[in-house]
This record gives structure tokens, sequence and C-alpha cells, in this order.
């Protein structure tokens, strides 16, 4: 079948999060099966759609520097930052 390949600048963990619910919702409906390689702008904790980060463990996340994103999907937290490295 039909596929497609996008490989996407580094951009926030809103975006990236936002742009894989657009793809998988796209997918749902019978759209293009899509592979995407992407990068992020600094460190992003992704959580399950049904997992739970108490305040005072967000607050200690930005205090890191880390910021926080929910991910459509379920599973566990993911630290993202450096997932993918371009070749030099």
């Amino acid at each position: 079948g039909a596929w497609r390949l996008l490989v996407d600048a580094e951009a926030s963990g809103c975006w990236n999060m936002g742009v894989d619910e657009a793809l998988l919702r796209s997918a749902q409906q019978g759209g293009v099966a899509t592979l995407r390689f992407y990068r992020w702008s600094g460190p992003w904790l992704s959580l399950g759609y049904a997992q739970r980060l108490p305040t005072p463990a967000l607050r200690a996340l930005a205090q890191a520097g880390v910021q926080a994103v929910r991910r459509a999907t379920g599973g566990r937290a993911v630290l993202h930052g450096a997932d993918l490295v371009e070749a030099a």
C-alpha cells in the first residue's frame, strides 16, 4: 500500500504530539500510513493519555528545565530530547 515519509525539523513537544495525534486520527479514518522522524527542542517528558503527574513533580521538572506534554496514546512517561540526532 501507499505510505509517506515525513522528516520534520526540531519542534516543541506540543507541536510534535499535535502532529502525531493528527496523523493517528488520519490513519484511523483510512488515511495514508506515515513514517515520521522528528526532533525535540530541548528536553520534554511525554505522558501517556491516562497518566497523572502530581503538581510537585511538574514543578521539579520545570526547575530542571524539562517541559511536559501529553500523548494521544497510552503508555508510561518517556523523556525525550536527543532521541534522533543527525550524523555530522
